[in-house]
């Protein structure tokens, strides 16, 4: 089974938890794709969360100040970089991103888990 159809259901999860808890995000609108992915509409989103998990580019990329090719580029990484994932977020098209941190240069932010080994993140942010 996709790891990407696993995590639906706990995307859904923790967005009720959000619509019942009357809880928000600062600066960002939280849904759901049609896949139960957390959706996230907003560049400039940077979530606390931090799964621990490693791992590097597939090729150069882009580092984006949100989940999205629409959104500012911080920074690059490329394949020789450890990349140290935090969490994920879908931009809305059924593609997943991964919040990360770059060890190699500093930049934090946001690529495309296409890109990524390993899929990118498996914790939703």
């Amino acid at each position: 089974m996709n790891a990407r159809f696993r995590r639906s259901g706990l995307a859904v999860a923790g967005i009720a938890l959000f619509a019942v808890a009357g809880l928000a995000i600062p600066g960002a609108a939280v849904a759901a794709d049609d896949k139960g992915n957390a959706v996230v509409g907003s560049c400039g989103w940077d979530p606390w969360n931090d799964e621990g998990v490693y791992g590097h580019a597939t090729t150069g990329v882009n580092i984006r100040s949100g989940p999205g090719a629409h959104c500012a580029r911080r920074g690059g990484a490329n394949s020789s970089h450890s990349l140290h994932y935090r969490c994920y977020a879908s931009d809305g098209s059924g593609a997943t991103w991964t919040y990360l941190t770059d060890e190699s240069n500093g930049v934090t932010g946001w690529v495309k888990d296409q890109y990524l080994s390993g899929g990118g993140s498996f914790r939703q942010c």
